[in-house]
């Protein structure tokens, strides 16, 4: 790409976000990757203990909490809420 300078600030915010996108599609391949051979070392080594579900399961969470910030838009405690919060404390509409 160009130098952003270029762009303008909604262009900025679109690039941004692609590239949170495609950070977010590395970071799943990595885990699914990661998982192939980390469940191919526990069942060569102890194949009675599947002690990778524990890395599929908290590597998954972190995993979905990044998806979660990239592809939803409504964070619970982000401007809308804050705004709302201001209208109910003034006890009118801004």
């Amino acid at each position: 790409m160009n130098s952003n300078n270029s762009l303008s600030e909604e262009e900025n915010k679109v690039l941004k976000h692609v590239r949170y996108v495609r950070e977010f599609h590395a970071h799943l391949f990595a885990y699914a990757i990661s998982l192939i051979l980390i469940f191919a070392i526990n069942l060569m080594t102890t194949p009675q203990y599947l002690w990778a579900m524990w890395v599929l399961i908290g590597w998954g969470f972190g995993v979905m909490a990044h998806g979660t910030a990239v592809f939803v838009k409504y964070s619970f405690f982000g401007p809308r809420w804050e705004k709302e919060q201001v209208e109910k404390i003034l006890g009118k509409k801004i």
